[in-house]
């Protein structure tokens, strides 16, 4: 067992808030060793021996706070199931906290995280994975400040310098998970609910899905993942942030996922609306959403590597195994004031700006879309249902007040942007850029690219015309630019692992 380090006032604390802890070592369980005339009189009480929480401490970090080890046993963030239970758990800037293996947040369970809370991930694959997950019916209430944002990495991250996770001038990933947050909106499977990717299909806690339009999972806002996306299984990884069937009642705001091995984020149906989301540095899709996702977003910022990426955005609506392509309500997120950065004309990989498939359709306002090697494919099934062609035909696929430029070419055109594809991928004809509502702009906006370690962007498109189309609905700012960035709003500044990574101007 280690020895329990013992910071001013920790051992009160410990007494007093309801977390769940575990030692280092998750095949030697820990016991709790508080022996307080708290706890003489309170045996049942968090940390106490009758409470069913195993916590130890494992030192301090470089700043000096203690380091706890959190881990799940079946139990949750707030002890031992049943009437032992803790409903509202705090995790404090105090601490470091460590998950050790899949850590729950159970239905019922409140898990407050404060401004400036270090949360890290243990490194892991399959069953041994780590990471952090918000149950239907629970709930995370992280709100981060631009100055104390909150930090989801690796248990090896060391946040005092970004030399130590860089592998060929890019930031490495699959050090650890990332955060899925599960809730009771709709979604367009037809069971009702599933079980979200990476979680055990036997694990109950893993299961999403309901008919609460306005469910409430909480907040994030100033929250930066980085370094995730573990593999669970062959060609299975934890994207950065998950969010399943996660509903409107929920805020997400300032919102970063940085180097994930996989999506950036992704969205399994669901209501939920959101501001001010940036992903860079991811292995496959940076924006990615399915199974009936009608949500709306602004501020979206991508970027990816010289090296590697997919698309920019990656559209779905139904899922074969779960209904069928047909399957309602049809995925029609909407996007706004969106910058896209591909990962440039000379790559060796194959970047897209966006694949829109499955039946789903796509809505982007007040967009560019920059340095990708190929355009927009939409999916054509010869009539088959789950045509997203039917979607464009219909109307369900805007691209207003947008610039696409770097994209096939330095001066593409719409010929070289807008195609139908079938179910294979394979080209088969070029689709009418007049069915995309516009207007569209092929100029170069103004924007200055330069990945890697201590390169420059330069992300205001401030050659961009101007928009000209109202925007919809009551949840969109209405904008005086085109882009994710508008005059002095550099909104990356500071909070972001990226804004360390590399000089962002606005």
């Amino acid at each position: 067992m280690k020895t329990l380090f013992r910071a001013p006032g920790l051992l009160a604390l410990l007494a007093a808030t309801a977390i769940g802890f575990a030692g280092c070592d998750s095949s030697d369980p820990v016991d709790p060793i508080i022996t307080t005339p708290f706890c003489e009189e309170a045996p049942t009480a968090f940390g106490c021996a009758d409470s069913g929480s195993r916590y130890d401490t494992t030192g301090t970090d470089v700043n000096g706070r203690a380091v706890i080890e959190v881990r799940d046993a079946n139990g949750g963030i707030g002890g031992a199931l049943g009437s032992d239970a803790r409903t509202n758990v705090t995790w404090s800037n105090d601490f470091t906290y460590v998950l050790d293996g899949l850590v729950f947040v159970n239905e019922g369970q409140t898990l407050t995280v404060e401004p400036g809370t270090v949360i890290r991930g243990r490194s892991g694959q399959g069953r041994n994975s780590s990471a952090l997950i918000v149950a239907r019916g629970g709930r995370i209430e992280a709100s981060g400040t631009a100055e104390e944002p909150i930090i989801m990495t690796a248990l090896n991250d060391d946040l005092d310098t970004f030399d130590d996770l860089i592998q060929d001038g890019a930031p490495t990933s699959g050090e650890w998970g990332g955060l899925i947050v599960l809730g009771a909106a709709p979604t367009n499977i037809n069971v009702g609910e599933t079980s979200i990717e990476g979680i055990d299909a036997t694990e109950e806690r893993g299961l999403y899905g309901g008919n609460s339009a306005d469910d409430n999972s909480g907040t994030l806002r100033y929250v930066s993942i980085r370094h995730g996306g573990t593999l669970i299984g062959e060609g299975n990884e934890i994207n950065g942030l998950t969010l399943g069937a996660v509903g409107a009642g929920t805020t997400i705001d300032y919102v970063e996922v940085f180097a994930n091995q996989d999506d950036g984020i992704e969205w399994f149906g669901g209501t939920v609306r959101a501001k001010h989301l940036a992903v860079s540095y991811c292995g496959d899709d940076m924006f990615d959403s399915d199974q009936g996702y009608n949500g709306v977003n602004q501020y979206v910022f991508g970027l990816m590597a010289s090296g590697f990426g997919d698309n920019g955005g990656e559209h779905d609506s139904g899922d074969s195994m779960l209904g069928g392509e047909g399957s309602t309500p049809i995925s029609i997120p909407t996007f706004a004031n969106a910058t896209y950065i591909g990962s440039g004309l000379s790559a060796a990989n194959s970047s897209r700006v966006m694949t829109i498939r499955d039946n789903a359709g796509a809505k982007y306002w007040r967009s560019v879309f920059y340095d990708f090697q190929n355009g927009i494919r939409i999916e054509d099934r010869d009539g088959d249902e789950g045509d997203s062609r039917a979607r464009a035909e219909a109307g369900d696929i805007k691209f207003i007040d947008v610039v696409f430029s770097n994209v096939v070419s330095a001066t593409p055109s719409a010929a070289d942007v807008f195609s139908y594809a079938d179910g294979e991928g394979d080209f088969t004809e070029q689709a009418p850029a007049s069915l995309f509502g516009g207007p569209i702009s092929y100029a170069n906006p103004g924007l200055l690219v330069t990945r890697g370690q201590g390169g420059a962007l330069s992300l205001r498109a401030t050659s961009a015309p101007a928009p000209t189309v109202a925007m919809p609905g009551d949840f969109l700012d209405d904008t005086d630019f085109v882009g994710a960035f508008g005059d002095g709003d550099n909104w990356l500044d500071g909070w972001t692992a990226l804004s360390q990574f590399q000089a962002i101007s606005n």
